[in-house]
């Protein structure tokens, strides 16, 4: 009796286990957020620059972090999409800026 117990507590175990939803797409971040400028003036509104120094537009900044200059660290995911601002054109030299989606963002 007591082997069978077990048994059904490891499957059952096994199959919660197997059940979580792992998102391994989660990106994580220190960055900087600046101020480009805005769009309606043609500037680029507020861009993440990440210490690797790789530039991001989000889709969801929360108005609490538009500061300029403010360091922040951040879980997001790519969107696939490109943002570009201005005149400028999207080229194969100057795609855009990717567009993330913020998971989670915290002041350094």
């Amino acid at each position: 009796m007591r082997k069978s117990l077990l048994s059904i507590a490891i499957i059952l175990f096994v199959f919660i286990l197997a059940g979580c939803k792992k998102d391994s797409n989660y990106l994580v971040a220190d960055a900087i957020i600046k101020d480009a400028g805005l769009p309606a003036a043609d500037g680029c509104g507020w861009l993440i620059q990440t210490v690797a120094d790789d530039w991001f537009q989000a889709e969801n900044l929360p108005e609490k972090f538009k500061v300029n200059n403010l360091q922040i660290h951040m879980t997001y995911t790519l969107t696939g999409k490109r943002y570009t601002c201005g005149w400028v054109a999207p080229t194969p030299q100057n795609p855009g800026s990717p567009v993330i989606n913020i998971h989670s963002i915290e002041k350094q």
